[in-house]
């Protein structure tokens, strides 16, 4: 479903749960955005609807959002983003991220992961 900004999220959500619903596996919802790029695309996954998700959670966004993105035909690589950068600060935080990446891998074995890390230009 695409959705622009005509209204609040939270009213098309409510549209979402309506006419599509969550699929049966998983159980959160999540908004998926796509940056199209002169040398890349990038998918940025929930970053308006979850204000703190469990590990739980991300790990079924973040699995959910790599099936989405091979229909788009592209190798999906993702990176677990947080403050934190493979341990150097061990906050609750970063520690539901890289909890995350453990469920993910052990989860669906593709997409390639790699995180927790800080995001770099």
């Amino acid at each position: 479903m695409l959705c622009g900004a005509a209204s609040r999220f939270d009213n098309q959500l409510d549209y979402v749960q309506e006419v599509i619903g969550v699929k049966p596996r998983f159980g959160t919802y999540a908004a998926m955005n796509v940056l199209t790029l002169p040398t890349q695309t990038l998918f940025i996954c929930d970053t308006h609807v979850n204000g703190n998700p469990t590990a739980e959670q991300i790990a079924d966004m973040t699995i959910q959002a790599a099936d989405e993105i091979l229909r788009f035909g592209v190798t999906t690589k993702v990176a677990s983003l947080s403050h934190s950068h493979f341990g150097c600060r061990p906050t609750e935080s970063a520690r539901k991220m890289a909890e995350a990446r453990r469920l993910i891998g052990e989860r669906a074995p593709e997409p390639e992961v790699d995180g927790e890390m800080h995001a770099a230009g």
